[in-house]
């Protein structure tokens, strides 16, 4: 029979060992990148290797974020990371589509507040969808959506 004291200390044991793994496979993570960085691997296997979704957000994000040097291996982690979520991925294809959302009201929880936002013209659905992924953390999307738009070279997009 075991006691309470012995329990606890299973339980303490069981979530160090689950933390300690959890961070062997972020570090194994970060090391896929940087390897793939330092060979300038192509991004489909690389990123299905990482459980990536492959857009052109994505590939965008490999291409142009990590290959070109332009922010760190752990944050560009943390943005491929951020845009696998299935929420993120849907405000994402009306983004590369530059199609209307049906209902503005889907991407409502995007924003921790209430948000007020005051934009011009007939794209006023792409700045909003725009500014609710900056508030959800998403890094590169103005650059992304430049790019797309073919306001500018690769060299020249502002991260």
């Amino acid at each position: 029979m075991v006691c309470g004291q012995q329990q606890s200390k299973i339980k303490l044991s069981t979530k160090l060992t689950l933390k300690t793994n959890m961070k062997m496979k972020a570090k194994n993570k970060l090391a896929i990148l940087q390897k793939a960085q330092e060979n300038n691997e192509e991004p489909t296997a690389v990123l299905s290797e990482l459980n990536i979704k492959i857009n052109p957000y994505t590939l965008f994000v490999y291409d142009i974020a990590l290959l070109g040097r332009r922010d760190s291996v752990e944050n560009i982690w943390k943005e491929l990371k951020l845009v696998n979520t299935p929420e993120i991925n849907k405000a994402m294809i009306f983004i590369i589509d530059n199609t209307r959302p049906y209902d503005m009201n889907d991407f409502s929880s995007f924003a921790y507040e209430s948000p007020t936002f005051e934009f011009e013209g007939e794209n006023i659905w792409m700045s909003l969808l725009i500014e609710l992924l900056k508030k959800r953390g998403v890094r590169y999307i103005q650059p992304f959506q430049m790019y797309i738009s073919n306001l500018f070279l690769d060299e020249d997009l502002p991260f």
